[in-house]
């Protein structure tokens, strides 16, 4: 889980300190494990300007993963001297731990040639140098068409 702070300068740093509580009691509460990974103070002590915690146990990308996103709070901040109203805004990525030691199939894999997209002008529209190499039994994909040539684009594309 990553936690960034978007508009709003150092109130929303501050909210992303806020929402790590938050996330924090709701793990404890459901039994799982959490520990921060990394952290990045603001220089004025007060809110991260990076957090990446790891959480573990039963069922937590399941139930975390619909929490990925932008989050925005509007309201008299710390920061306000004059008791105006605020918004701020942060980013939450929540993403799976992936083992490192699978294995894709060259089978499962189907590639797809097309002539590569953008501003014209030296053959790129011309020749089919762009891949898409998909993945059939989870259908995700991955688009590749910064080389001129066919093969680096494959090879990178897998």
């Amino acid at each position: 889980m990553e936690l960034r702070p978007g508009a709003g300068g150092a109130e929303a740093s501050i909210f992303v300190e806020d929402i790590s509580h938050m996330y924090m009691s709701y793990c404890e509460g459901q039994g799982w494990r959490i520990s921060t990974v990394s952290a990045v103070k603001e220089s004025t002590g007060e809110g991260y300007k990076k957090l990446v915690l790891k959480v573990s146990g039963e069922d937590v990308y399941k139930v975390m993963k619909c929490e990925s996103g932008v989050h925005k709070v509007i309201r008299v901040p710390e920061t306000e001297t004059k008791g105006r109203l605020h918004s701020s805004t942060i980013s939450l990525a929540v993403m799976p731990s992936v083992p490192f030691d699978f294995a894709v199939s060259d089978k499962d894999i189907r590639y797809e040639y097309m002539r590569s997209s953008g501003p014209g002008g030296q053959s790129v529209q011309k020749t089919e140098s762009a891949c898409r190499a998909v993945h059939i039994p989870s259908g995700m994909s991955v688009m590749i068409q910064e080389d001129r040539s066919q093969d680096r684009n494959r090879k990178r594309a897998t």
